[in-house]
């Protein structure tokens, strides 16, 4: 992974290249994070990464929930909010994951993340 795409130049590679985030093995898998850290990722991108969140391994959780942290907080927040409303428990921990942690790196963050879950919650209040 790392000769082959170190520096993705078409779609395909891309591709390639976020699927091994998920890879079942470490190696090709820490590879891809590597390399994915430093590259521009696309909102399509984004929403791939979030698919990978249904998994179990912690460890894939874990690179997949650094990566969607890159986003803006306009996208990180619109992310959130999907997480959060999925209805499988493991993805609404990882939207949960993404909450505690931003607000324990940016406590100034606090009160802006608390507006969006309690909307979250209102939301979810009027649909049931």
């Amino acid at each position: 992974i790392q000769v082959l795409l170190h520096e993705p130049k078409n779609e395909i590679q891309r591709k390639a290249l976020f699927e091994a985030i998920a890879d079942k093995s470490d190696y090709p898998r820490q590879a891809a994070f590597g390399i994915v850290k430093r590259l521009d990722i696309t909102k399509e991108e984004y929403s791939n990464l979030e698919d990978f969140l249904k998994l179990k391994n912690e460890d894939i959780r874990r690179n997949v929930i650094f990566l969607l942290k890159k986003q803006n907080d306009t996208d990180l927040s619109a992310c959130v909010e999907r997480l959060l409303g999925n209805k499988k428990d493991i993805i609404r921990l990882a939207g949960f994951d993404i909450v505690k942690t931003t607000i324990e790196e940016n406590p100034e963050k606090a009160e802006d993340i608390n507006s969006m879950l309690d909307k979250i919650y209102f939301q979810q209040i009027i649909c049931k």
